[in-house]
């Protein structure tokens, strides 16, 4: 048998599908002119048939979808011994006075490459409809409308997931493996479930709950780990390992192979027919071409699931990040890339779910337990260079001589200071007068292909004493949150795929703290947007600014009476991500909830807000509800899992959920954002302004609520 007859596909081949409208040539009143179809055949694919095998051609009169192409009986049937000049050039098979009074027919032609007498993996065969056999589907699609044509073409060999020999694959423990090409890559048709690292070293496992979780520091670095489910099947549904482990520099796919980026992810989802506008953006995408039935194993019961390529993504669940137990085990593949995500304390994956036929893009925290699928090949990636745009427009400027030093990161040094950092490429430019008096541009060259975002730094010494101190300028791009310099330019964090960016070095270090404290002692960066400076992150103080306690711990039907300030934690989660609830007359006591210097924004600073980022003053001024020029909502919004946001400013706003004005109870975390104006509604004194975000919507509302409802705070700086 030949290494063709040999090799094992994933799927059997695709079913090109489309109705066979017949209508021959018009019958003359005397004598009827016999009609016919001809079927063109190519064999188009690497993997072709041999002299001698048998193709079988079909043609049925009904509709035969859903039932079994080998169980259906055609209306009528040719077969054809292949010889070589038919594999090599092609030939037609003929069907000589087909019934026309059925008006619709359906083709299969098969090869049984695999000789076992029935249509399976292995074997080319193809479709002239688009038929949802149990075991074809759909691959490529033709004009349904052929009448007055007496010939319809057939491109054999339209096999997606030719299976590659296991022979050469495998992993740090002997595993083997086989892999599917698909487009210029090939991919592992299984999970990985290696425990070591390819030098030997193993791989950390035998973490309890906890201690699983509890394997990331504060800075978004930590250690590796993997984990095996005992309920799982090791081979069909491998290892579970957190995002360290599959960016250890140790390397955990055999060699030759690597954990896919994003991009590499990217770049299959466009070969199975994502649009390129599409492939880029967060949560689920590829409705129309069904990615993630494309992609889902048909072996296990994952849903509708084609598996036309042979990746047989398996339902193997994830061991989650907050709890350290297993989940969605049959119902949900997780699947890890290399990418970090603008948050430093996540990573970017691929979700692919039972009930769902699309695939999801997004992020989730590094110590996520998730499948990894290995690939090599694909496209060669362009190289990324990135030139920066700088000007020196403020009151005080350098002088001819002085050395500019622009420095980028390939992850958030947030809290790190600069003259203390270690930037991943420096570039440093030697300034003149027309530097000075027209700017400059300085470009990094080469950077790192699986590179989402980076951040960048810019500083020059005019003071010449070594050290970004007072009376430097000095500036960063991206929301880097540096703790010594200032960020000048509230810009996107991701800048991949662009050629430029744009900041002036215009404000003097020192200028400004980069933090701000509340009177409980706790820490908040802060944010530069347009002319305002706000908090990043919700307020969480428990006291007002004279030292008086607010009032908290207040029982369900308490809250809905109360006519003062009082505030609460929403239950089971992280009140340093997520902040407190207030009411509005917390939000609003003359004691003050903000630091000295600040405020709890009113109307009016949200609507400046808004106009910075976007939105139409005449948008931004004009009547309440959900409102948007250029999908402000999605710029502010964290990109947090399942909260779809971009978080192009820095604004980082969290789904921190709410407390109820009618019952008391909480609700809504993880898909709305809630937050407080000072300003009441002057029609009705029980009401007062809000902004509200939501996950599924690009937009912000403006709109009044009772006073009693329990929301975030931000604080925004006093003008001067």
């Amino acid at each position: 048998m030949s290494l063709i007859m040999k090799r094992i596909f994933r799927n059997m081949a695709a079913m090109v599908a489309t109705a066979v409208l017949l209508a021959g040539c018009a019958d003359d009143e005397k004598t009827a002119i016999p009609s016919f179809l001809d079927v063109n055949v190519k064999f188009t694919h690497a993997a072709k048939p041999e002299v001698g095998q048998t193709m079988v051609t079909n043609l049925y009169y009904g509709e035969i979808s859903a039932s079994e192409v080998m169980t259906a009986v055609p209306g009528m049937q040719v077969q054809s011994v292949l010889t070589a000049d038919m594999i090599r050039s092609g030939f037609r098979v003929t069907f000589d006075n087909p019934d026309k009074s059925t008006g619709t027919m359906y083709v299969c032609s098969y090869v049984d490459i695999n000789e076992n007498g029935i249509i399976d993996e292995g074997d080319l065969a193809v479709f002239y409809n688009n038929l949802k056999f149990e075991d074809m589907e759909s691959g490529e699609k033709f004009p349904t409308n052929v009448i007055g044509e007496y010939a319809i073409n057939l491109n054999h060999g339209i096999v997606y997931g030719e299976v590659i020999s296991d022979d050469d694959i495998v992993d740090a423990d002997g595993n083997k493996y086989t892999a599917v090409t698909i487009g210029s890559q090939q991919w592992l048709k299984e999970n990985l479930r290696t425990r070591h690292f390819n030098n030997g070293e193993a791989i950390p496992t035998d973490y309890d709950n906890a201690g699983w979780i509890g394997l990331m520091k504060e800075d978004g670095t930590g250690q590796p780990a993997v984990a095996e489910y005992q309920d799982a099947d090791l081979v069909q549904d491998g290892l579970y390992y957190n995002w360290f482990a599959v960016t250890d520099e140790r390397g955990i796919c055999p060699e030759g192979w690597r954990v896919p980026s994003d991009d590499d992810w990217i770049e299959l989802e466009e070969c199975l027919g994502m649009p390129s506008s599409e492939a880029k953006l967060n949560n689920w995408r590829g409705a129309d071409a069904r990615i993630g039935e494309q992609l889902k194993t048909r072996e296990r019961d994952f849903g509708e699931a084609t598996d036309i390529y042979g990746f047989s993504a398996m339902p193997s669940g994830q061991r989650e990040k907050d709890k350290g137990t297993f989940s969605a085990y049959n119902a949900d593949a997780y699947f890890w890339t290399t990418t970090v995500a603008p948050l430093v304390k996540q990573g970017v994956r691929r979700v692919i779910r039972k009930s769902y036929f699309t695939i999801n893009r997004g992020v989730i925290s590094k110590v996520a337990g998730h499948s990894v699928r290995c690939v090599r090949g694909g496209k060669a990636p362009e190289p990324k260079s990135l030139a920066i745009d700088i000007s020196f427009d403020g009151a005080v400027t350098p002088r001819a001589g002085q050395v500019l030093k622009a420095y980028l990161y390939y992850t958030s040094v947030a809290g790190v200071k600069v003259a203390e950092s270690t930037p991943d490429a420096t570039v440093s430019t030697t300034l003149s007068d027309t530097h000075i008096s027209d700017g400059v541009t300085v470009t990094f060259e080469n950077i790192q292909e699986s590179a989402v975002n980076v951040y960048v730094a810019a500083w020059v010494d005019v003071d010449a004493d070594g050290a970004i101190s007072a009376g430097d300028l000095a500036a960063f791009y991206a929301n880097a949150g540096f703790e010594e310099v200032e960020r000048q330019e509230a810009e996107a964090t991701n800048v991949a795929g662009q050629e430029s960016l744009q900041f002036s070095l215009t404000k003097v270090y020192g200028s400004a703290p980069v933090t701000v404290k509340d009177i409980n002692g706790n820490e908040y960066p802060i944010v530069t947007i347009g002319s305002q400076e706000w908090f990043k992150t919700n307020l969480r103080v428990t006291k007002y600014k004279n030292g008086d306690a607010i009032p908290t711990d207040i029982a369900d039907a308490d809250w809905i009476k109360l006519t003062s300030g009082a505030c609460a934690a929403y239950p089971d989660t992280d009140i340093a991500i997520n902040g407190l609830l207030y009411n509005w007359y917390a939000a609003s006591d003359a004691r003050g909830l903000c630091p000295e210097g600040w405020h709890v924004p009113t109307e009016k600073d949200y609507q400046t807000l808004e106009i910075a980022i976007g939105m139409a003053e005449e948008t931004a001024a004009g009547k309440p509800g959900w409102r948007q020029t250029d999908k402000e909502g999605t710029k502010l919004k964290a990109n947090v899992e399942g909260f779809n946001g971009s978080d192009l400013f820095g604004f980082t706003a969290m789904p921190a959920g709410q407390r109820a004005e009618g019952k008391g109870n909480f609700n809504n975390i993880g898909t709305y954002a809630y937050f407080w104006t000072c300003d009441e509604f002057t029609d009705n004194p029980e009401k007062a302004y809000r902004r509200v975000l939501q996950a599924k919507y690009e937009t912000i509302a403006n709109s009044v609520i009772s006073k009693l409802a329990g929301y975030s705070v931000r604080c925004v700086k006093d003008s001067e």
